[in-house]
């Protein structure tokens, strides 16, 4: 039987995705004007979209800016930037959603769905929210300092994004109690456990063990290619960089981005932990409640406190990039800094709330023992 009211809910929300993802791409966010520190001539004028915000990443003068100038222009850039995990995010929201929106009008249970388009519905607007906060006062205070030559100012797009970001989560509350009954079966339920379980391990793997900036960078910078999170973190503070042996200047985004990431890869192994003792018990035949209940929780606070490290990690690749082109201009970079392996882990998080969506939390009663595990 189809449930209108859902099919309402999940369409509109489906609508709001979709609405955010173009909007943010195309739709221009704000207005930059940069001059020429000498001579006061405009550089660079025009209504920007995140499409050619990134397309302009090319640019010397955009970053020759950062030094002309009084003010954080880096920091400026880098919350701009914070638009790119919104997207991700909304992206998988709007699959989720349009699924979700097929299987209700047909009047088949997808019950799995409501909880991860809750999930990701609140995440996208809260944090695009908080990116759009951070655009305003970003704006508002270079503009003020830049000594008239640097001139940011939101337009029509920056507020639409906001709009559509509270429509997002003000629209995932009418999906939050509609989550229906999942029929108790092993097979699933021990399949999304291990690959709770491997993604997890992966990540953790990817955080520590691989390079999250290229090649390129990493040898101009510090003369050594391949180089982990760890190490990165560890010469951020050395005063004897590669980088025209002077200081570098993003040593404290970097650093406090270890910390984050540090706090991530904890939250990573307690829910590799809870994965593979559920797994166990599955497989045994046992109750999995208090574990499925601890791997939703788990993979929902990765995610929050994943987007603190990738704010971290924007501010730094916008001071990375910003000091090679002043030291080093004739390099004529590509503006990306992030190496493969870190592009694929801003994904994971996300896929970690819809993987542990798949496993239910049953209320039969041969799983009484839930309430004696939860006081535990």
């Amino acid at each position: 039987m189809r449930n209108k009211k859902q099919i309402v809910a999940v369409g509109v929300l489906t609508l709001f995705s979709i609405a955010f993802v173009v909007c943010c791409l195309f739709l221009p966010l704000f207005y930059m004007k940069l001059c020429d520190f000498y001579t006061s001539e405009v550089v660079i004028e025009g209504n920007f979209s995140l499409v050619n915000f990134i397309k302009l990443g090319g640019n010397d003068d955009l970053f020759f800016s950062n030094l002309d100038a009084s003010g954080p222009m880096w920091l400026t850039l880098a919350t701009i930037c914070f638009n790119i995990l919104t997207i991700i995010g909304c992206a998988i929201l709007t699959v989720l959603s349009i699924l979700g929106l097929v299987f209700a009008i047909k009047g088949k249970n997808f019950s799995f769905k409501n909880s991860a388009v809750y999930k990701l519905a609140g995440f996208v607007g809260v944090f695009g929210i908080i990116s759009f906060i951070a655009q305003i006062v970003g704006f508002i205070v270079l503009t003020s300092l830049a000594n008239n030559l640097i001139f940011f100012y939101p337009i029509a797009g920056c507020f639409v994004n906001f709009v559509l970001a509270i429509a997002i989560l003000v629209s995932s509350r009418f999906v939050k109690n509609k989550e229906g009954v999942l029929n108790k079966n092993k097979l699933r339920d021990s399949i999304f456990f291990g690959l709770t379980f491997a993604l997890s391990v992966g990540l953790i793997i990817m955080l520590v063990c691989c390079t999250q900036f290229s090649n390129e960078i990493s040898t101009i910078i510090w003369g050594e290619e391949n180089l982990t999170f760890l190490n990165l973190s560890k010469m951020a503070n050395d005063s004897t960089l590669n980088l025209a042996k002077n200081p570098f200047y993003g040593d404290v985004p970097l650093g406090v981005s270890f910390y984050a990431m540090s706090i991530v890869v904890i939250g990573l192994i307690f829910l590799a932990i809870y994965s593979i003792i559920g797994l166990i018990r599955c497989l045994c035949n046992k109750s999995t409640n208090w574990l499925s209940i601890r791997v939703k929780r788990w993979s929902r606070a990765i995610l929050d406190t994943f987007a603190i490290l990738f704010i971290f990690l924007m501010c730094s690749c916008t001071v990375l990039f910003s000091n090679i082109i002043f030291k080093i201009p004739e390099l004529n970079l590509n503006p990306s800094c992030f190496s493969l392996f870190a592009c694929i882990e801003f994904v994971v998080p996300f896929l970690l709330v819809v993987l542990t969506s798949f496993i239910g939390v049953y209320n039969n009663k041969e799983d009484k023992d839930i309430k004696v595990e939860n006081n535990i």
